[in-house]
């Protein structure tokens, strides 16, 4: 749980909309953490550099045609 809401944390600046949802889940009453501390920073350190890993299926669908033709027949733009 504690690795979503750092994740939340620290995707903030680049997927704003994904990262409130993920914040959103949990009900922590005053969370205005905008980075993360001294303490949380030495977690970044668990895995050491070299470490193999399996590359995991497909996390983030692509968007095709077909969506994006959707997508504006649902919300407008037809000059996208």
């Amino acid at each position: 749980m504690n690795l979503i809401h750092l994740y939340a944390i620290v995707s903030e600046p680049f997927i704003p909309a994904s990262a409130a949802a993920m914040r959103g889940a949990f009900a922590l009453e005053g969370d205005t953490a905008t980075w993360v501390s001294a303490e949380q920073a030495r977690s970044l350190d668990a895995v050491p550099a070299g470490t193999a890993f399996t590359v995991p299926p497909v996390l983030f669908a692509k968007i095709t045609e077909e969506d994006l033709e959707s997508c504006r027949a649902r919300f407008g733009g037809a000059d996208a």
